[in-house]
């Protein structure tokens, strides 16, 4: 083999090289970003959820609220959430109504009232993100 066609051996073989770790740099990326995904905070039962969401709302607490949504919530909803109750008259009451298998949280505030479901995970109890068709009727 001479030299120009080791030359081209060597430029051929370089490409695919570097896509290939470029690929594997970026799944490597990936893993790790979703490794160190906060964990939410589910809370023990449905009435201590209702408690923890009651204090965010009345923090002003996106944060704290984003820990109990479920995973269906997008980034920025705790946020637009606090901000809409924020803007309404009033202090948010938190109430845990429903019966015993299908738990919500009634919001009031200023005359409005928004329902979400609270759900049980392996890991505890969650607000779901999506507001109930009910509203806050039983």
């Amino acid at each position: 083999m001479d030299t120009t066609s080791r030359k081209a051996a060597l430029k051929k073989a370089t490409f695919p090289a570097i896509v290939g770790l470029l690929l594997v740099g970026w799944i490597t990326y990936i893993v790790v970003a979703i490794a160190n995904e906060p964990e939410k905070a589910a809370a023990p039962s449905a009435a201590a959820l209702t408690e923890d969401i009651a204090q965010a709302l009345a923090d002003g607490d996106a944060g704290a609220l984003r820990e109990h949504l479920s995973a269906q919530a997008g980034d920025g909803y705790a946020e637009a959430l606090v901000d809409r109750f924020s803007a309404l008259p009033g202090t948010p009451g938190v109430t845990r109504e429903g019966t015993g298998d299908h738990p919500f949280a009634a919001i009031r505030q200023g005359g409005h009232c928004l329902g979400f479901d609270l759900r049980k995970t392996d890991d505890g109890w969650v607000m779901d993100a999506v507001p109930r068709l009910q509203g806050c009727e039983g």
